[in-house]
């Protein structure tokens, strides 16, 4: 079911008055626990490829450029687990501002941007990316939770509740370890919630 949506995604979107489709995809993993405790979502963008997304994508008609995997080999930390408030966040910050980094130049081309991980923090680096690349962004967000905690108010203290809250401008970022590089970009008339059903206070 999951691919047959993916065979009839249409790239088409509106840059400088002049509607631009191609069938270019720019594919990323980000292969990523860090968000939360249990192990296991960093397996998702391997598994999508070993049961075969990228024959699934070229057989609709794409032509698929696959980018090196954003992961955390080789990133040095400076304050590991000293955030009490956001678990793991000098890990997200860096693996996050890595993503940022390497989705910004790619937001730049007509290319569809398809980035595949599994931890819900990832928003925090590749959202900001796409919107400024692409100035008129719209974020359609298709999960149970909002992902709006702030790390004062958040029952778990675990990031993969807090993105929409970075990006908003509701958690200090510029106050947390290796995030002095982030800047919020949405607006709450930016975003849509759908299958919304199990929210934090």
């Amino acid at each position: 079911m999951m691919f047959r949506v993916a065979s009839s995604f249409k790239t088409v979107y509106r840059k400088s008055s002049t509607m631009v489709t191609n069938n270019n995809v720019s594919l990323f993993q980000i292969p990523v626990n860090l968000g939360q405790q249990l192990l296991g979502p960093d397996k998702a963008p391997a598994l999508l490829l070993e049961h075969g997304l990228e024959g699934v994508l070229e057989s609709s008609g794409w032509n698929v450029k696959k980018l090196p995997v954003i992961d955390s080999h080789g990133l040095v930390y400076e304050n590991p687990n000293s955030t009490p408030n956001a678990k793991n966040c000098d890990e997200v910050g860096k693996i996050c501002e890595r993503a940022y980094n390497a989705i910004l130049e790619e937001a730049k081309t007509d290319n569809f941007l398809l980035i595949l991980g599994g931890d819900h923090c990832i928003p925090i680096g590749t959202i900001p990316a796409i919107i400024e690349a692409r100035k008129s962004v719209g974020v359609v967000w298709v999960d149970a939770h909002a992902d709006i905690n702030t790390p004062e108010g958040s029952e778990s203290k675990n990031m993969h509740g807090m993105p929409v809250s970075f990006l908003m401008g509701l958690a200090n970022a510029a106050s947390l370890p290796s995030m002095g590089w982030f800047k919020p970009c949405l607006k709450p008339e930016d975003i849509v919630y759908i299958a919304l059903r199990d929210l934090d206070p």
